[in-house]
């Protein structure tokens, strides 16, 4: 029988699924640090959690439809566990959330560091939960600010095995003043606002001090990131680089609006991780408009260019939507021929989706489901192109893996310029857990969507 987590909350069990952007990977992090600070435990992976946290996308309908999944399929695969729906579709729209899911509680953004204690004063207790209710309970939608940054991060190495990842992922940014005309996510996370550069070395220590061997700095616009004293991303990074000692430093998404070509120098450090990623969007200027960026065609081109000559071996990632308002076949051939020209090592592809609330919605000129399928399926095509042209162009290299996770065949890693990496336990006789290990590989031979690589070191058997 369950216990009451008022009463008895260190016997309660918790998990915590993640779905969108790399900023609600962050947030579930702390999320899970602050219930195992409170006395929970993470459930093992073939057990049924008493707790389950749902962290849910509403970037797009498809975002919204796997959150409501995922709410669904936790009910069915736990029908006695408390479960909390939070994030951004928590946000946007909490009452439609509530009636189309069995969620126990849901929690915005704006409460999404108070998860664990609004879990544990729960007004009822989980042996009374019927898994066939219809009513969720929900968390007022009182108007608050938007909350600063989770405070209680746990430094302890299970957070990353929690995760899945070994790449502790520490949000410094959060919110948007941009007001692109697609997007709904600064309604879901408010203004833009930044962490201290102090807080964020003392988070790093924290990690680095527990076997962390990489930390990604995430934000919803990462560029924008500025403190009250003027310190900027390029501040942070020199910072970071001068007062930590983790061996990765990894920057995720960035706005092209804000990238500054003075920055690239600070990747001259070899601890900084040789990749970008730059939403693109569009490679069409009229289109580009419509959604409101804040750059052209011409201006990103210089951008990426001027990254390739400053850092070599550079992996350069991007995100295109098809499908918006009004392209026609030239505003597609525009972008299909400036992302073939630039040579991604990856193309994230996205069919429009209109969300209510935003100015595109209300756009005239809907592109047919028909089309953007057929758009969508050209540039994955030249994805699938273009990333075996980069892979291959590390064939025969020697450089460093950072293993994370155990696949039924051996193990699989990342290089620091968003490589994945493959070893055949069965060509290579390694001890114990390889995760938070850096190891020195040889690139040899292409493998699904990354390469197979052999051991350097001499103290592993090679067969």
């Amino acid at each position: 029988m369950k216990t009451d987590p008022k009463t008895h909350p260190t016997n309660q069990t918790f998990s915590v699924a993640t779905l969108g952007c790399k900023v609600n990977s962050a947030d579930s992090e702390a999320i899970a640090a602050d219930f195992i600070a409170k006395g929970y435990v993470p459930a093992a992976q073939d057990e049924t959690p008493d707790i389950i946290v749902v962290n849910t996308c509403t970037v797009t309908h498809w975002g919204d439809r796997s959150s409501r999944q995922a709410i669904s399929r936790s009910r069915k695969d736990a029908p006695n566990a408390v479960i909390v729906a939070t994030g951004c579709y928590a946000s946007i729209d909490p009452s439609g959330l509530a009636a189309a899911t069995s969620a126990d509680l849901i929690i915005p953004n704006t409460e999404k560091d108070t998860i664990a204690e609004k879990v544990t004063d729960y007004n009822q207790p989980v042996t009374s939960h019927k898994a066939d209710a219809n009513t969720p309970h929900s968390v007022p939608m009182t108007i608050l600010p938007h909350t600063a940054f989770p405070s209680a991060e746990n430094p302890d190495i299970l957070m990353a095995r929690l995760i899945g990842k070994t790449r502790a992922q520490i949000k410094v940014q959060d919110g948007c003043d941009n007001r692109c005309t697609y997007c709904i996510v600064p309604m879901a996370r408010g203004n833009s606002r930044s962490r201290s550069i102090e807080d964020i070395i003392a988070f790093v220590r924290r990690k680095q001090e527990a076997g962390i061997q990489e930390i990604v700095l995430t934000g919803v616009h990462l560029g924008d990131y500025h403190t009250a004293d003027g310190a900027d991303l390029g501040d942070l990074l020199q910072a970071l680089l001068r007062e930590t000692a983790v061996p990765r430093i990894r920057v995720s998404s960035l706005e092209p609006e804000d990238f500054q070509i003075a920055w690239l120098k600070i990747w001259e450090n070899p601890r900084m991780c040789r990749h970008l990623h730059l939403p693109m969007q569009s490679g069409s200027n009229t289109i580009l408009r419509k959604m409101a960026r804040k750059y052209l065609r011409a201006r990103y081109r210089d951008i990426i260019q001027a990254a390739y000559s400053a850092i070599p071996g550079l992996a350069v990632t991007t995100d295109i939507i098809v499908g918006f308002p009004s392209e026609n076949d030239e505003d597609f051939a525009q972008t299909y021929e400036l992302c073939q020209e630039l040579e991604f090592a990856k193309i994230h592809v996205f069919r429009y989706s209109p969300r209510n609330g935003t100015a595109a919605a209300r756009m005239r000129g809907k592109i047919s489901s028909e089309t953007m399928r057929d758009r969508s399926d050209a540039l994955l095509a030249l994805n699938d192109t273009l990333s075996e042209q980069f892979r291959r162009r590390f064939l025969g290299a020697e450089t460093e893996v950072l293993w994370e996770a155990r696949r039924p065949d051996g193990w699989e890693g990342l290089t620091d310029n968003y490589i994945r990496v493959f070893w055949d336990e069965t060509k290579a006789a390694v001890q114990g857990d390889m995760r938070h290990k850096i190891t020195k590989m040889r690139l040899e031979s292409l493998y699904e969507d990354g390469i197979i690589g052999v051991f350097l070191d001499p103290n592993v058997l090679q067969y």
